[in-house]
């Protein structure tokens, strides 16, 4: 079984890489990433599954050669940053839609199936759990406006023959060997390690919203893939609902001197919604990983880190 995964080696994709499923020998795993963010250490210790790396673009590396025997396709590949998004917004949008337009097209023209993982970002409102069907999406930020954007034109290929699956990500938190540092919990993490005051948005301390533990990512696309769960819809995966304040909460119980700070930024809005994970379950998704758990792990992993 061929798994070719775009955006291999970001913090998602190091993770979904190694996932326990795949360490055998008759998956072969090409891993696509340009290596722009020079993550070397996401291709450490890799084993089980057969590798190769692709360093390159995307679209330069879905040749017909490389796209004929797959089985699936992963795509991960995007500029991941929802604050980047509001300084640049042409640029995020012109970048991953256009490179999604790329893959869907090389999807339909091999049969391949091609696995999304969208956003929950694209939700609004003050709904504490939504629903896939049920709440129209009110995506706040260019980020979020894009991830809609791209399941627009993957829905219309849906009706072109292409066969996949939109994954509807929470805010990922957890170490990964590609980590970064930019998404809310684990950004607190490195602030309380490091001594710096914890920095929320005005306002959004107590807001809902749903997180992703990065091991529940990881499951999440591999039975995607393996079970071909290809329901054509977006489905939401979530961990967990919770708030600023809760999260900030568990890293005092092990960083107890913590120093809060709010700021004002463009990324600021006045929804707090959660999300439902029924539809999920029933198609056999699980989710074990949580908030605490998931701080944990980080703080253990900065833990050689000195205050200055």
């Amino acid at each position: 079984m061929r798994i070719v995964v775009t955006g291999a080696l970001g913090h998602i994709g190091s993770a979904f890489i190694r996932n326990s499923l795949f360490q055998r020998p008759e998956f072969e795993i090409i891993l696509i990433d340009n290596l722009s963010t020079e993550r070397y250490p996401s291709v450490f210790h890799l084993r089980g599954a057969r590798f190769s790396l692709v360093e390159s673009g995307v679209s330069e590396a879905l040749t017909s050669d490389l796209m004929a025997s797959a089985s699936a396709l992963v795509h991960l590949a995007a500029i991941a940053d929802p604050g980047l998004s509001f300084s640049r917004p042409d640029e995020v949008h012109e970048h991953n839609l256009g490179i999604t337009r790329h893959v869907i097209a090389k999807c339909l023209r091999h049969g391949v199936p091609l696995v999304f993982p969208s956003s929950t970002s694209v939700y609004g409102g003050k709904n504490p759990a939504i629903a896939e069907s049920v709440e129209i999406p009110k995506p706040h930020s260019p980020y979020a406006q894009c991830k809609l954007a791209e399941e627009v034109v993957i829905q219309n290929a849906f009706s072109e023959g292409l066969t996949g699956a939109i994954l509807r990500f929470g805010t990922i938190f957890g170490p990964s060997p590609g980590m970064r540092f930019h998404t809310a919990v684990n950004r607190l993490c490195w602030q309380a390690t490091t001594g710096k005051p914890l920095t929320v948005f005005r306002a959004a301390m107590h807001q809902l919203r749903p997180y992703l533990a990065i091991q529940d990512a990881s499951n999440a696309l591999a039975h995607t893939v393996l079970s071909r769960r290809y329901e054509q819809r977006p489905v939401n995966i979530a961990s967990c609902n919770t708030t600023v304040a809760d999260i900030i909460r568990e890293i005092q119980g092990t960083v107890p001197d913590l120093m809060v700070e709010e700021i004002d930024s463009p990324a600021m809005n006045e929804h707090s919604f959660g999300v439902s994970t029924s539809l999920a379950s029933s198609l056999g998704y699980r989710f074990t990983g949580d908030v605490s758990s998931g701080i944990v792990d980080t703080l253990t992993l900065l833990a050689g880190i000195r205050k200055t």
